[in-house]
């Protein structure tokens, strides 16, 4: 029988969405596989099962990381009878037959967001996936995007969707302050959290904005156009945020926005629909198939759109299709369900994987 590696090797210690697809992973094949990890983070999996690799190359590591992780993905070897799954798209060059995740190709339509991260995924990218027994993604959306872009096969392409845990993103009981709209997401122009700036008229007497993992060079162009449009006041920054604090302000705003250009899932409103709050999200294919009819779409660079958008806000109760499609949805994207797709794509993939006792 065959043991599953793991491959973490990526993840710093600091939360992000990459972290939580990986933590949502491992504790689903923690629970069904004979499975041991390249990792740094002892919280994320048990120290027993840790198998060594470089502090050097996780994900915000610093300027080299990047370079470091393609040389000791390279030098890295598995015992042959074991099989190799990252829930990344950071495979190892050295290994064949894996399974690497691809959440999204935004750094291929967006080269000038992240140039290193453009460079791996046109020139290196292709090389791992030769080696590759498969690969998984989160929708449908972007496993027509790798098939198309790649000349992948879609017959070897999965979806193993993000999920939501319904019991951590619940309402809680509001912390009193002024009427605020919240977007999650404010690091790359892709966000798109700028249109809503250009249509302050309509919000910025009735509601401030808050802008959550605001970063960057993005960050920097957003204050500049909140401060040119004399809204500066009513736009508040803040970086990264605990869980804790996230499921707070989805649980306090009048409503979430989500006005990007492009997305591989978009997990951010299902997390706000799950705080009950009203989500507004881009009028884009991947949210057409992720969210249904849970939420209000948008049309990008439509004023007319934007504006039934923010009377939906002030106004519009959820209507009855919205919240059957809620309760559908939140259950389609479960925690619980996705954990149950990525054993059966891994068994689908792997036949041998050896199980717990």
């Amino acid at each position: 029988m065959a043991k599953l590696i793991v491959n973490l090797s990526m993840l710093g210690k600091r939360s992000t969405g990459l972290g939580v697809y990986s933590k949502n992973c491992v504790e689903a094949i923690e629970a069904n596989f004979d499975a041991s990890y390249f990792a740094l983070d002892s919280n994320l999996v048990p120290e027993d099962k840790v198998l060594s690799c470089p502090q050097s190359i996780a994900i915000g590591s610093g300027r080299l990381a990047a370079i470091k992780r393609y040389f000791w993905s390279k030098s890295v070897r598995i015992d042959e009878a074991d099989v190799l799954y990252t829930p990344t798209h950071h495979g190892l060059i050295g290994v064949r037959d894996q399974v690497v995740t691809v959440h999204d190709l935004i750094a291929l339509r967006h080269p000038s967001q992240h140039f290193i991260q453009f460079v791996y995924f046109k020139f290196f990218l292709p090389r791992l996936l030769r080696k590759c027994k498969a690969v998984f993604t989160v929708s449908e959306c972007t496993k027509k995007d790798i098939a198309l872009h790649y000349n992948y096969p879609g017959e070897r392409i999965f979806v193993v969707p993000n999920g939501v845990d319904v019991g951590e993103f619940a309402p809680v009981v509001a912390v009193d302050s002024s009427p605020f709209l919240l977007v999650v997401g404010g690091g790359f122009f892709h966000k798109n959290v700028h249109e809503i700036l250009e249509n302050h008229e309509l919000w910025s007497d009735k509601f401030r904005l808050v802008i959550v993992s605001a970063s960057g060079k993005y960050r920097k162009y957003l204050a500049r156009k909140a401060v040119e449009l004399g809204i500066a006041e009513q736009v508040e920054f803040m970086g990264y945020v605990s869980r804790l604090q996230l499921v707070g302000l989805y649980s306090s705003c009048a409503a979430f926005i989500y006005p990007s250009k492009w997305e591989g899932f978009g997990i951010p409103p299902l997390e706000a629909i799950s705080c009950g709050r009203k989500v507004v999200v881009s009028d884009i294919e991947v949210h057409r198939e992720i969210l249904a009819d849970s939420v209000r779409y948008v049309r990008l660079g439509d004023r007319q759109s934007w504006i039934a958008a923010f009377t939906y806000i002030e106004k519009a109760e959820l209507s009855d299709l919205e919240i059957k499609s809620r309760a559908q949805v939140l259950q389609q994207y479960s925690l619980e369900n996705a954990r149950k797709i990525l054993v059966e794509k891994l068994h689908e993939v792997y036949p041998s994987l050896s199980e717990v006792n």
